[in-house]
């Protein structure tokens, strides 16, 4: 079973979270309908970065090293790449 690690970009507050799973379109489902003070005020949520693993365990390592200081200048990299992609496909 294919495992993902995603970005998602808060549209409101211009937030990111950095998650892991093995079904991206639900996590964003549920991200985006979930109640509650941190998760409503942040809503609604994109999906901006999706990789894909062979195995939870690499998408775990690939979560927790972006989620690491060490992994700050990757993290930035990686949402730096996707705000370019997505501003190069506006008409």
């Amino acid at each position: 079973m294919k495992h993902y690690v995603y970005v998602l970009r808060s549209i409101p507050t211009g937030r990111y979270y950095i998650g892991k799973t093995s079904d991206p379109v639900r996590q964003l489902h549920e991200r985006n309908s979930k109640e509650g003070p941190f998760a409503s005020s942040f809503q609604p949520w994109e999906l901006i970065v999706l990789e894909e693993f062979d195995d939870d365990s690499g998408a775990a390592q690939r979560q927790a090293f972006l989620k690491s200081r060490a992994g700050i200048q990757e993290r930035k990299l990686l949402i730096d790449r996707a705000q370019t992609a997505r501003l190069a496909e506006r008409p």
